[in-house]
């Protein structure tokens, strides 16, 4: 059976929300591997990184998806928070500029 990256990303989302990272980030990563170029699987893969405090690791995948939806809000909201979690707190106050 075919799935498509949106179901796998919406997947993904529902078990983030239910705190199940190593499964969201399986379907996040399935995802990719159908559509490469999908902001929102690599938004949704930075926000387990950020809540599982892999903040170097956000940093690398929510700049991956502002490449593709650059300026997008909530990818800025998710990047500064990342900073922040890394003390790095004039570039995220910056960044919310």
């Amino acid at each position: 059976m075919n799935v498509s990256p949106e179901v796998l990303i919406d997947r993904g989302r529902l078990l983030i929300e239910q705190h199940r990272f190593p499964d969201a980030e399986r379907e996040l990563k399935q995802a990719l591997s159908l559509d490469p170029n999908s902001d929102e699987a690599f938004a949704l893969l930075a926000r387990i990184k950020i809540d599982t405090h892999q903040s170097l690791e956000a940093l690398s995948l929510i700049d991956q998806a502002l490449a593709i939806l650059p300026g997008e809000d909530y990818y800025l909201y998710l990047k500064s928070f990342a900073l922040y979690q890394l003390d790095r707190l004039e570039q995220a106050e910056n960044l919310l500029k």
